[in-house]
């Protein structure tokens, strides 16, 4: 009695040291799984076998609602590993931010919030590290923390901040989507060709936001281009009829005789 006793205790405890692991790594919506420091999700076309690939940056709390607090006195990277599927190349990407908003109503237009495309470089030669990191920002003036490491993807237009949804924003919740153009796809092709990419994010004011999401989209490298090419049962089953149709017109040709 004693020994079942003692098992059952063990057995309780295990699964509710499982449950307490686990729990922490509980998908935040359905669909979703955990990817190195990451929420990831797939769908495929299945009429185009064209890939979506979405990513929700983590920090630990194991959410994809982080980055959410983005500090002018720090700057912030969010690297992947991640490969693209074998034969296959980015064809579109964008990088949402959901309920961006402003710490206050100043509008001061001289707020900005600097985006970067990295490669496997963070900036001052530093390498980039998977996951939300965070670093302190020295320099409190509208300044890139990233310099000319990467692709900027905010366009850093500060001289007419209207045109720009990174610059002067208000202090209510709105979404920002960047859809990356035929440059911004290039380089992150480059990018994440050894497996190893991510973003830089310099707040040059406060900004609250309810996630960070990378929507990838990947398709046949070299696809949706030419004529298709006939499969060899379809050569020889049109080299069959031809043959076919030529004796048809031999026996024809015997009996005018």
């Amino acid at each position: 009695m004693r020994r079942a006793m003692l098992m059952l205790l063990t057995v309780t405890m295990v699964a509710c040291t499982a449950g307490v692991a686990l729990a922490g790594y509980s998908d935040p919506t359905p669909g979703w799984t955990y990817l190195d420091n990451s929420w990831y999700r797939n769908s495929t076309d299945a009429d185009t076998g064209e890939v979506t690939h979405w990513f929700a940056s983590n920090d630990g709390r194991n959410t994809p609602h982080d980055l959410h607090d983005l500090d002018h006195y720090r700057y912030y990277t969010w690297g992947l590993e991640w490969n693209v599927p074998m034969g296959d190349t980015i064809t579109e990407a964008s990088l949402t931010f959901n309920d961006i908003r402003n710490w206050d109503n100043d509008r001061d237009p001289n707020t900005h919030l600097f985006v970067q495309l990295l490669d496997e470089e963070r900036n001052g030669g530093n390498d980039l590290l998977s996951g939300v990191r965070e670093y302190y920002d020295g320099n409190h003036s509208i300044v890139n923390a990233f310099g000319g490491v990467g692709t900027n993807l905010d366009g850093e237009d500060l001289t007419s901040p209207n045109n720009n949804p990174f610059n002067n924003m208000p202090d209510y919740a709105h979404d920002i989507t960047y859809d990356f153009d035929g440059d911004d796809l290039a380089s992150l092709n480059n990018y994440a060709s050894d497996g190893m990419f991510g973003f830089g994010f310099d707040p040059d004011c406060h900004f609250y936001n309810n996630g960070i999401i990378l929507k990838i989209t990947t398709g046949p490298t070299g696809g949706g281009g030419g004529e298709p090419v006939p499969e060899p049962g379809t050569i020889a089953l049109l080299g069959i009829g031809l043959l076919g149709l030529a004796g048809v017109g031999r026996k024809k040709a015997k009996k005018n005789k």
